[in-house]
């Protein structure tokens, strides 16, 4: 799943640091702060948006209901040990089909963009370049087919995430 809104600003700031010469300098560092924020919460976002889908699959409102509020006090900048405690609420199993959708590498990924920014959120800590989270992105974008094949979402109710 692509995020255009993270694409476009990765793009932007690798061409300010290109015709700016600041590449490795403080400069690089805070676009890389605000980047670690951009990237979180788009996947927060993301996340929010698959869960709503399967919520309105849902013939009781009560229900749908549930859910939404329950992913919106639980699952704010999870890390995905957190996001496979919520899907094991549903199903023992699910938690479990996530994490081997994923793989190891997209989790770590996912994982560290979510670390980083609590570091940077938190402690004032940016140690991740913009390379790294460039990286970190791409690799953990595999998270979110997860959570779709995890919920057994067909391709018509996640179409708008695309």
């Amino acid at each position: 799943m692509k995020f255009k809104v993270v694409e476009e600003a990765i793009k932007e700031c690798r061409q300010h640091l290109d015709s700016t010469k600041t590449g490795g300098s403080q400069t690089e560092n805070r676009l890389a702060a605000y980047l670690l924020v951009l990237i979180s919460a788009q996947f927060e976002l993301r996340i929010e948006a698959i869960i709503e889908a399967y919520a309105k699959r849902q013939k009781d409102r009560r229900i749908e209901s549930f859910i939404l509020g329950a992913a919106g006090k639980q699952l704010r900048s999870p890390k995905i040990s957190t996001i496979t405690g919520f899907l094991s609420w549903f199903d023992g199993k699910w938690g479990e089909t996530f994490t081997k959708h994923a793989g190891n590498q997209a989790t770590a990924a996912y994982d560290s963009i979510i670390s980083n920014r609590h570091a940077f959120v938190h402690e004032a800590q940016c140690n991740v370049t913009i390379s790294d989270l460039e990286g970190f992105y791409h690799d953990g974008s595999p998270v979110f087919s997860a959570l779709v094949a995890t919920f057994e979402l067909r391709a018509h109710e996640v179409r708008h995430l695309h």
